[in-house]
């Protein structure tokens, strides 16, 4: 289900990313929402397609950064992705494909170990590197001699060529 994750969250980056696009290109092209209301003879027509810019140009940033966060196995983005896709059914024809796709992978029971082995990895992560940084802290405080400072460069103890000591 890893890669399937991971193909979703590329599908989403790449439909908001694209959709903004088209978005933004129209209401350029036709000058704005009036524009593109304007556009057409029929009145339900343009509001239809003015409502269409306006949902795909909203939708879009919320992808994107869903898409993103959930190929990093964020557990907040998986729920985020969730109400997305719910959302993208409704936008016919490839906001249909992505949505089922997405729904399909972040509700099957097999994706929910991903997001919770990633949670305790990341807990497990900022643990080592909060322990790394006070080690290197004791380290500095016992023996400040070994510690570069910036700045100033050292000579070698190890080097058969002669160097500059400060």
């Amino acid at each position: 289900m890893d890669r399937h994750v991971r193909i979703l969250g590329i599908l989403n980056i790449l439909y908001g990313v694209l959709g903004a696009f088209a978005s933004i290109v129209i209401l350029v092209r036709f000058g704005g929402f009036s524009g593109v209301y304007a556009a057409f003879n029929e009145d339900i027509i343009g509001m239809v397609a003015m409502i269409l810019v306006g949902f795909q140009l909203l939708i879009a940033l919320p992808c994107i950064l869903a898409g993103f966060y959930v190929r990093l196995l964020q557990d907040w983005a998986r729920v985020m992705l969730i109400i997305i896709s719910a959302i993208n059914v409704l936008n016919v024809p490839f906001g249909t494909l992505i949505g089922a796709y997405g729904l399909w992978t972040l509700m099957t029971p097999e994706t929910d170990p991903l997001f919770q082995n990633a949670t305790a990895d990341a807990l497990r992560k900022s643990v080592r590197a909060r322990d790394a940084r006070k080690a290197k802290a004791v380290l500095k405080a016992q023996n400040p001699d070994t510690v570069k400072k910036k700045g100033k460069a050292r000579g070698s103890d190890t080097s058969i060529l002669p160097s500059t000591l400060d």
